[in-house]
């Protein structure tokens, strides 16, 4: 009996001390991957090629208006195809917000403008067809504008040609706001893994977009400020910033619909929290290829 007891006893001491010893490589393997303490810094030349795609950016623009003169037209031919081989940075940010325009979004392009970074905008057709201006504001200020489909509707999905309306109708949305054809790329509402409609007739829209040659961008990163719970200000930075620990490369979801009022206090942070950790900021207008690549191996185009 009482060698019973001793042995009933040595096990549960046993049991303790692999509980104890598996909470502390636990909280040791925590720290290492979310709290680093050594940052790891870009590379001397990728700051240096960051510079200088960034002056190369700005001589196109100059060029683009330059259209009379025959050497800036092949020169900014040059250009172009020379920006296409941009070397990518060791940490990219795509800073993406959806659901606008709204009363938020001139809020949120002036916090942009004061922290000197770009981003894109995943606009809804139903919202750009009731404030142009703000999307035009959009595009002059340097920002790619995208499309969110126009009515934001989940049930289109289980009704494909329905869907292509929404498509066709948002584009056209933004084409009469800004006088020009949105890039090939749009944010599915609620996603790619959008639970709602029916998977064959969700795949059939899917499928649709890629034979109109349409990629579908999903993200990585969120400040999760879409649902209707009330997340702190703080929650919102954090949630951005982890992910960006352990990523080198991040499509960071926001939204810019109406009511974000924490949305925009909590963007400086943010912004200022990539810039720390050495993140390039980066926008679809310009988007190259092995930045594409890289979205297709991260599962964050057409997934």
């Amino acid at each position: 009996m009482l060698k019973k007891k001793t042995a009933r006893k040595l096990r549960r001491i046993v049991a303790l001390s692999l509980f104890v010893c598996a909470c502390i490589l636990l909280f040791i393997s925590a720290k290492l991957l979310f709290f680093p303490s050594v940052q790891e810094e870009p590379p001397k030349h990728i700051e240096v090629f960051d510079r200088y795609w960034l002056r190369l950016q700005e001589k196109i623009d100059w060029l683009a208006k330059q259209r009379e003169s025959k050497s800036a037209k092949d020169f900014l031919w040059l250009s172009k195809r020379t920006l296409e081989l941009r070397p990518l940075s060791n940490r990219t940010v795509f800073l993406t917000f959806d659901d606008g325009p709204s009363g938020t979004t001139p809020r949120i392009l002036d916090v942009l403008k004061a922290n000197g970074v770009k981003a894109t905008f995943f606009t809804l057709g139903l919202q750009v067809d009731d404030m142009p201006s703000i999307v035009r504001k959009i595009v002059n200020e340097g920002h790619c504008v995208l499309s969110h489909g126009y009515s934001h509707r989940y049930d289109l999905y289980n009704d494909p040609p329905k869907f292509f309306e929404d498509v066709d109708r948002a584009m056209s949305s933004i084409m009469n706001a800004t006088g020009k054809k949105p890039l090939p790329y749009v944010r599915l509402p609620g996603g790619a893994n959008n639970q709602y409609p029916r998977k064959k007739s969700f795949d059939e829209c899917k499928k649709g977009l890629l034979n109109r040659d349409i990629s579908y961008v999903e993200w990585n990163a969120s400040m999760d400020d879409s649902t209707f719970r009330k997340h702190t200000r703080n929650y919102m930075i954090e949630n951005v910033l982890l992910k960006a620990k352990a990523n080198s490369f991040i499509i960071v979801l926001m939204h810019d619909s109406a009511g974000k009022g924490l949305t925009v206090s909590a963007l400086p942070e943010v912004i200022n929290g990539l810039k720390d950790m050495g993140f390039v900021f980066r926008t679809f207008s310009d988007l190259s290829d092995a930045e594409r690549k890289r979205m297709f191996s991260l599962k964050l185009i057409n997934r």
